[in-house]
Protein backbone atom coordinates (compact mmCIF):
# COMPACT_ATOMS: atom_id res chain seq x y z
CA UNK A 1 0.00 0.00 0.00
CA UNK A 2 0.78 3.77 -0.10
CA UNK A 3 2.74 5.24 2.76
CA UNK A 4 4.27 7.66 3.96
CA UNK A 5 8.17 7.93 4.01
CA UNK A 6 8.62 8.87 7.86
CA UNK A 7 6.55 6.17 8.71
CA UNK A 8 8.02 3.02 7.25
CA UNK A 9 11.35 1.97 5.25
CA UNK A 10 11.23 1.28 1.27
CA UNK A 11 12.60 -1.74 1.17
CA UNK A 12 14.33 -2.89 -1.90
CA UNK A 13 11.08 -2.79 -4.18
CA UNK A 14 9.97 -5.25 -2.87
CA UNK A 15 5.81 -5.42 -2.10
CA UNK A 16 3.14 -2.81 -3.29
CA UNK A 17 5.49 0.46 -3.08
CA UNK A 18 4.93 3.86 -4.75
CA UNK A 19 8.43 3.58 -5.91
CA UNK A 20 8.09 0.36 -7.17
CA UNK A 21 4.49 1.21 -8.40
CA UNK A 22 5.91 4.08 -10.62
CA UNK A 23 8.59 1.16 -12.35
CA UNK A 24 6.01 0.21 -13.96
CA UNK A 25 4.41 2.52 -15.10
CA UNK A 26 7.74 4.30 -17.14
CA UNK A 27 8.36 1.05 -18.50
CA UNK A 28 5.30 -0.43 -19.39
CA UNK A 29 3.99 3.23 -19.82
CA UNK A 30 6.78 3.63 -22.36
CA UNK A 31 5.83 0.59 -24.57
CA UNK A 32 2.69 2.06 -25.43
CA UNK A 33 3.79 5.45 -25.93
CA UNK A 34 5.73 3.93 -29.38
CA UNK A 35 2.61 2.14 -30.34
CA UNK A 36 1.34 3.22 -33.51
CA UNK A 37 -2.85 3.67 -34.32
CA UNK A 38 -4.17 0.15 -35.19
CA UNK A 39 -7.53 -1.19 -35.55
CA UNK A 40 -6.41 -5.12 -35.39
CA UNK A 41 -4.39 -7.52 -32.27
CA UNK A 42 -2.23 -8.99 -34.84
CA UNK A 43 -0.43 -6.12 -36.10
CA UNK A 44 0.52 -5.13 -32.31
CA UNK A 45 3.99 -6.19 -31.42
CA UNK A 46 4.69 -4.96 -27.98
CA UNK A 47 8.33 -6.57 -27.62
CA UNK A 48 9.38 -4.73 -30.75
CA UNK A 49 8.07 -1.41 -29.43
CA UNK A 50 9.78 -2.06 -25.81
CA UNK A 51 13.02 -2.48 -28.31
CA UNK A 52 12.18 0.89 -30.19
CA UNK A 53 11.39 2.31 -26.23
CA UNK A 54 15.37 1.38 -25.05
CA UNK A 55 16.39 3.14 -28.35
CA UNK A 56 13.67 6.01 -29.06
CA UNK A 57 13.91 7.49 -25.19
CA UNK A 58 17.27 8.12 -24.01
CA UNK A 59 18.60 11.51 -23.07
CA UNK A 60 14.33 12.53 -22.91
CA UNK A 61 13.14 14.46 -19.85
CA UNK A 62 9.37 14.67 -19.85
CA UNK A 63 6.98 15.20 -16.53
CA UNK A 64 3.20 14.78 -16.15
CA UNK A 65 0.85 15.02 -13.62
CA UNK A 66 -0.65 11.58 -12.13
CA UNK A 67 -3.57 10.60 -9.70
CA UNK A 68 -2.78 7.30 -7.83
CA UNK A 69 -5.79 5.31 -6.44
CA UNK A 70 -4.90 2.20 -4.11
CA UNK A 71 -7.87 -0.17 -3.62
CA UNK A 72 -7.43 -2.94 -1.19
CA UNK A 73 -8.70 -6.22 -1.76
CA UNK A 74 -12.60 -6.36 -0.98
CA UNK A 75 -13.53 -2.53 -0.76
CA UNK A 76 -15.13 -0.88 -3.53
CA UNK A 77 -12.82 2.95 -2.61
CA UNK A 78 -9.56 3.54 -2.01
CA UNK A 79 -7.17 5.89 -1.05
CA UNK A 80 -5.78 8.52 -3.77
CA UNK A 81 -2.96 10.91 -4.11
CA UNK A 82 -1.72 12.91 -6.80
CA UNK A 83 1.42 14.60 -8.19
CA UNK A 84 4.07 15.10 -10.58
CA UNK A 85 6.67 12.61 -12.18
CA UNK A 86 9.69 13.36 -13.97
CA UNK A 87 11.54 10.81 -16.79
CA UNK A 88 14.82 11.02 -17.85
CA UNK A 89 15.20 7.78 -19.07
CA UNK A 90 17.27 5.70 -18.40
CA UNK A 91 19.49 7.97 -16.03
CA UNK A 92 16.91 8.93 -13.82
CA UNK A 93 13.22 8.57 -12.53
CA UNK A 94 11.51 11.42 -9.67
CA UNK A 95 7.90 11.32 -8.18
CA UNK A 96 7.03 14.34 -6.23
CA UNK A 97 3.02 13.35 -4.58
CA UNK A 98 1.72 16.63 -4.27
CA UNK A 99 -1.80 15.57 -2.22
CA UNK A 100 -2.49 15.12 0.75
CA UNK A 101 1.26 14.71 1.80
CA UNK A 102 4.06 15.91 -0.19
CA UNK A 103 6.68 13.81 -0.38
CA UNK A 104 8.91 12.69 -3.27
CA UNK A 105 10.54 9.65 -4.72
CA UNK A 106 14.16 9.73 -6.78
CA UNK A 107 16.14 6.91 -8.81
CA UNK A 108 19.24 7.65 -10.35
CA UNK A 109 21.22 4.57 -11.26
CA UNK A 110 21.80 2.24 -9.11
CA UNK A 111 20.68 4.47 -6.00
CA UNK A 112 17.34 5.60 -4.63
CA UNK A 113 15.95 8.30 -2.32
CA UNK A 114 13.05 9.02 -0.19
CA UNK A 115 12.08 12.12 1.38
CA UNK A 116 9.04 14.38 2.80
CA UNK A 117 8.75 17.69 2.26
CA UNK A 118 10.65 20.15 4.45
CA UNK A 119 12.26 17.59 7.11
CA UNK A 120 15.73 17.52 7.96
CA UNK A 121 16.38 13.62 6.94
CA UNK A 122 15.74 10.92 3.80
CA UNK A 123 16.84 7.63 3.36
CA UNK A 124 19.16 6.18 0.57
CA UNK A 125 18.92 2.38 -1.02
CA UNK A 126 21.25 0.84 -3.03
CA UNK A 127 19.54 -1.32 -5.48
CA UNK A 128 19.75 -4.37 -7.59
CA UNK A 129 18.56 -3.25 -10.88
CA UNK A 130 19.43 -6.60 -12.86
CA UNK A 131 17.07 -8.84 -10.68
CA UNK A 132 13.77 -6.48 -8.97
CA UNK A 133 10.78 -6.43 -11.20
CA UNK A 134 10.27 -2.91 -12.60
CA UNK A 135 13.84 -2.19 -12.81
CA UNK A 136 14.26 -5.10 -14.90
CA UNK A 137 12.10 -3.87 -17.72
CA UNK A 138 15.02 -0.79 -17.70
CA UNK A 139 18.64 -3.00 -17.54
CA UNK A 140 17.55 -6.62 -19.31
CA UNK A 141 17.78 -7.03 -22.63
CA UNK A 142 14.27 -7.85 -24.34
CA UNK A 143 14.93 -11.75 -24.82
CA UNK A 144 15.31 -11.68 -20.96
CA UNK A 145 12.29 -9.69 -20.28
CA UNK A 146 10.55 -12.29 -22.94
CA UNK A 147 11.48 -14.83 -20.46
CA UNK A 148 9.98 -13.42 -17.76
CA UNK A 149 6.84 -11.67 -18.97
CA UNK A 150 3.98 -12.26 -21.12
CA UNK A 151 1.83 -9.73 -22.99
CA UNK A 152 -1.38 -9.51 -24.54
CA UNK A 153 -2.43 -6.65 -26.30
CA UNK A 154 -6.41 -5.69 -26.94
CA UNK A 155 -8.01 -3.20 -29.41
CA UNK A 156 -11.05 -1.69 -27.00
CA UNK A 157 -12.35 0.98 -29.63
CA UNK A 158 -11.14 2.90 -31.94
CA UNK A 159 -8.91 5.21 -29.97
CA UNK A 160 -7.79 2.74 -26.83
CA UNK A 161 -5.38 0.26 -26.79
CA UNK A 162 -4.90 -2.18 -23.69
CA UNK A 163 -1.77 -4.54 -23.17
CA UNK A 164 -1.77 -6.79 -20.48
CA UNK A 165 1.48 -7.80 -18.97
CA UNK A 166 2.23 -10.81 -16.88
CA UNK A 167 4.68 -12.63 -15.33
CA UNK A 168 5.67 -16.22 -16.08
CA UNK A 169 6.81 -16.82 -12.54
CA UNK A 170 4.22 -17.76 -10.19
CA UNK A 171 5.76 -16.07 -7.11
CA UNK A 172 6.26 -12.81 -8.57
CA UNK A 173 4.52 -10.39 -6.71
CA UNK A 174 2.40 -8.95 -8.95
CA UNK A 175 -0.93 -10.95 -10.84
CA UNK A 176 -0.74 -9.03 -13.71
CA UNK A 177 -0.33 -4.85 -14.98
CA UNK A 178 -2.53 -3.90 -17.64
CA UNK A 179 -1.75 -0.85 -19.53
CA UNK A 180 -4.18 1.54 -21.27
CA UNK A 181 -2.92 3.81 -24.15
CA UNK A 182 -4.77 6.45 -25.77
CA UNK A 183 -3.78 5.93 -30.08
CA UNK A 184 -4.75 9.54 -30.77
CA UNK A 185 -1.95 10.87 -28.53
CA UNK A 186 -0.22 7.66 -28.22
CA UNK A 187 0.58 8.08 -24.59
CA UNK A 188 -0.04 6.05 -21.41
CA UNK A 189 -3.10 7.25 -19.94
CA UNK A 190 -3.77 4.55 -17.37
CA UNK A 191 -1.76 1.89 -15.52
CA UNK A 192 -3.76 -0.81 -13.29
CA UNK A 193 -1.92 -3.91 -11.49
CA UNK A 194 -2.70 -6.52 -9.09
CA UNK A 195 -0.92 -7.99 -6.20
CA UNK A 196 -1.38 -11.35 -4.61
CA UNK A 197 -3.18 -10.16 -2.37
CA UNK A 198 -5.72 -9.12 -4.43
CA UNK A 199 -5.05 -5.27 -3.79
CA UNK A 200 -5.25 -3.21 -7.03
CA UNK A 201 -3.23 0.05 -7.85
CA UNK A 202 -4.17 2.45 -10.65
CA UNK A 203 -2.02 5.26 -12.20
CA UNK A 204 -4.02 8.18 -14.27
CA UNK A 205 -1.77 10.00 -16.02
CA UNK A 206 -2.22 13.57 -18.51
CA UNK A 207 -0.99 16.18 -19.10
CA UNK A 208 2.63 15.21 -20.57
CA UNK A 209 4.94 18.00 -21.19
CA UNK A 210 9.43 19.16 -21.48
CA UNK A 211 10.68 19.23 -18.13
CA UNK A 212 11.18 23.02 -17.36
CA UNK A 213 12.52 25.30 -14.12
CA UNK A 214 15.14 23.61 -11.89
CA UNK A 215 16.53 20.13 -12.37
CA UNK A 216 13.86 18.07 -10.74
CA UNK A 217 16.83 14.83 -10.57
CA UNK A 218 18.87 17.31 -8.13
CA UNK A 219 18.68 16.04 -4.30
CA UNK A 220 17.18 18.78 -1.69
CA UNK A 221 19.86 21.01 -0.16
CA UNK A 222 20.46 20.49 3.49
CA UNK A 223 19.69 16.83 3.60
CA UNK A 224 20.86 14.29 5.77
CA UNK A 225 20.60 10.89 3.76
CA UNK A 226 20.24 7.63 6.29
CA UNK A 227 21.32 4.47 4.57
CA UNK A 228 19.01 1.74 4.32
Amino acid sequence: ALMRVSDEPLSALSGPSPMRAWLGVIVLGGVVCLLMPTTTQAQVDPWSQMQALKDRLVGERVSADFVQTFLPAGFSSGDEEAGVMHLSIPDCLRWDYQQPYQKSYLICGQEAYTWNAEEPQGRRFLLESDSEPGLDFLRLRIEALESRYSVVPETLNDNVLKLVFKPLDPDHSLVQATVILDMQTHLLSRLLYEDLEGNQTRFDVSNYRPISGSDPFDLPPNTEWLEQ
